[in-house]
């Protein structure tokens, strides 16, 4: 698998992979423990057989357990290497997200701030709409008062000269 494609893997799959690596370890290491006993056992026991073909068969024997020592290194790299790639896909991934929770961060900052401007413009204009509309009540409220005053007076003054016109016939 190419390291374009180990990136595009998911955190669940790359753990998925190590999981079956790991399985994968232990099965070499086993079967590397049982040519061992095996080697030593036959190591020790006695030859019962005449077979000519032994001596290769010993020389196998040596080599099969080189070949594994090198494939469980081989497997060891292997494991350790894609460990580092799990670890370094968890970095950049950490990165990313510390980076979208800056970015979201920034984001709502200024929206709360744009929000705050415009409440605050929203409430300079309700306060010059309420100063303009008691201004124009207390106009209203001026020029009842100066009507209801004038017909005060102008009653008050009709009805001074009815009074007049009263006492000079009753008098």
């Amino acid at each position: 698998m190419t390291e374009k494609e180990v990136r595009k893997l998911g955190r669940r799959d790359l753990l998925e992979m190590l999981l079956v690596q790991a399985r994968e370890l232990e099965d070499v290491k086993r079967q590397l423990s049982e040519k061992t006993r095996e080697l030593e056992a036959a190591s020790t026991a006695p030859r019962t057989t005449s077979d000519p073909a032994e001596p290769e068969t010993a020389g196998s024997i040596a080599e099969a357990a080189l070949q594994l020592n090198g494939l469980f290194e081989l497997a060891q790299a292997a494991g350790q290497q894609y460990v580092e790639n799990v670890r370094r896909l968890s970095d950049r991934q950490d990165a990313i997200c510390a980076r979208r929770d800056a970015e979201s961060m920034a984001k709502s900052e200024e929206m709360l701030r744009a929000t705050r401007e415009k409440c605050r413009a929203m409430e300079q204009e309700t306060r010059r709409r309420c100063a303009a509309l008691e201004a124009e009540a207390k106009q209203r409220a001026d020029d009842y008062w100066q009507e209801v005053s004038h017909r005060l007076h102008a009653f008050y003054d009709s009805h001074r000269e009815l009074k007049k016109l009263l006492s000079i016939y009753e008098g």
